[in-house]
Order: structure tokens, then sequence, then C-alpha cells
């Protein structure tokens, strides 16, 4: 499950790089479907390239760029999730119609 907001930026292929809390390395080289929260719909698919972390704050700070997300940490040292913040790497995405 994903914000609409963000499933749009991911199947636009402007965001590469999604954040959560923990890993998800079993699913690596997957294609992975998109649901947006409160939809109960998939609306495109994506290929799990890589789940990286948990992150560093530095490595964070230098790959957040990738999340498209400019405001939600204000110094090198913040992570969105803590210690357990980890990066899932996605590319080829494919809207549905």
């Amino acid at each position: 499950m994903i914000k609409r907001e963000w499933g749009e930026k991911i199947l636009s292929g402007e965001k590469t790089l999604e954040i959560r809390y923990g890993s998800c390395s079993a699913h690596k080289g997957e294609r992975i479907g998109l649901c947006y929260s409160g939809t109960g719909c998939i609306y495109g698919f994506v290929d799990l390239v890589e789940s990286i972390g948990p992150l560093t704050p530095q490595e964070w700070w230098e790959l957040r760029h990738k999340h498209c997300v400019t405001k939600c940490c204000r110094t090198v040292k913040e992570l969105p999730y803590g210690g357990r913040t980890c990066g899932w790497v996605v590319t080829n995405p494919q809207r549905l119609e």
C-alpha cells in the first residue's frame, strides 16, 4: 500500500526509491504491484531491483532525491524510520489502464 501521490511519482518514473520500515530482500528481482491506500486496486507494477539498508543517516541523505522528498529531513542525522529505515530500489514502471 502506498499513498496515491507517491505511487504516481513511481509510475511516472520520477521516484525510483521507496523508503520503508524494514527490508524487502525476499522479493528482490520480482515484479510487484502498487496498490494505493484506501482503494484496494492495483494501479501498476514495478520491478524491485534491490532492498538496501538499514540505511545510515549519510546514505539516506545522499539518496533522498531518488525518493522525491525534500522536507522530511532537515539534517543528515534524521532518518524517516530511525535505525530501521530501508530503501526499495524500483525500476521499469508500468501503469495499468
